[in-house]
């Protein structure tokens, strides 16, 4: 049986290290490295992880200092020693057969890679909803990056590395970008476009905590928006690289996508001129390609009435 390096970056998490660990620890599947990389915490999460490493022997901690996210990532990915990597967030929980669940698909379908659905819960650990494919697919990697959009990407073909059995082969010359905060989505093209199996299928195996002290729960929107802008030109330049037209034109418009409903909910005024270049910058590369008639309308309205006057109108049609 081979051996499974679980990944798990931690950082001033010890409300929930010990829930994580132990999660992983009772795995059904039971060959197991555990890397701990804790990222400089200043709280007890250290004394926590080293009390369970006496306890398993499976146990490894790695001490990164504080480098973020992404270099605890990359420093838990060059300690793997298993064939198979499965990530897991410090704060989130594992169930007993996700492992082993994840590994019997890969044998039986031959994919590199192994998706599962989720169930997001509250800090306290309540359940709010599930997020989990109705039914298996098999895909290579590049048709699951074009599924982003429907039943494959909206459930389980999400850019976290939580969820997910991946051979290590896959991240073989690849690493996440420090210093950004979606370091998970923008490694994510560079990550599965080249593989020939992609697995998703209909288990809920993780719960992802939504918890308020969260890097993604406390970066201001303006921030957020600017970084995502910049993770998915990151994306079009590697399509474009790959010559992979249709995923060049799928991110442009998700671009759009992502303006409009962020326009609806309100943009902040000093991302009004950066929202408008932006827009108009999308537009035009995608000309006519891939644009629904729905669509052409949308563009079109957010063209003529602006930032003020589009979110105005989106208030009218919601209220109605």
């Amino acid at each position: 049986m081979e051996k499974v390096s679980v990944i798990i970056p931690a950082y001033n998490v010890e409300r929930f290290i010990a829930e994580c660990v132990n999660s992983v620890r009772n795995q059904t599947y039971q060959n197991l490295e555990i890397i701990i990389v804790d990222d400089g915490s200043s709280d007890r999460t250290l004394e926590i992880c080293e009390e369970l490493a006496s306890e398993d022997d499976r146990i490894k901690i790695v001490n990164n200092g504080h480098g973020g996210v992404s270099r605890a990532r990359n420093a838990g990915l060059d300690s793997v020693t298993g064939e198979l990597i499965v990530s897991v967030d410090s704060d989130d929980v594992i169930l007993p057969d996700m492992i082993e669940t994840l590994y019997n698909k890969m044998i039986e379908t031959g994919s590199e890679v192994v998706a599962c659905g989720c169930r997001f819960i509250t800090e306290e650990g309540e359940p709010i909803f599930d997020k989990c494919p109705v039914q298996e697919w098999v895909v290579s990697g590049r048709d699951a990056l074009a599924s982003q959009d429907n039943e494959i990407g909206a459930n389980a073909m999400i850019a976290a590395p939580w969820g997910k059995l991946t051979r290590k082969e896959v991240y073989e010359g690849k690493r996440y970008k420090e210093g950004i905060v979606y370091e998970d989505r923008h490694l994510m093209p560079r990550l599965y476009y080249g593989i020939s199996r992609f697995a998703v299928i209909p288990y809920v195996g993780c719960l992802y905590r939504q918890r308020n002290g969260s890097i993604m729960h406390t970066s201001p929107d303006s921030d957020r928006l600017k970084l995502l802008f910049d993770v998915l030109h990151d994306h079009i330049e590697f399509y474009m690289q790959v010559g992979d037209s249709e995923l060049e034109y799928k991110t442009r418009k998700h671009i759009l996508d992502v303006i409009l409903t962020a326009v609806g909910n309100g943009v902040p005024k000093e991302l009004n001129r950066c929202v408008k270049k932006e827009f108009r910058t999308q537009r035009r590369a995608l000309g006519g390609n891939l644009i629904s008639k729905r669509d052409r309308i949308k563009y079109f309205l957010f063209r003529m009435l602006g930032i003020k006057g589009y979110k105005a109108f989106i208030s009218r049609i919601k209220t109605k």
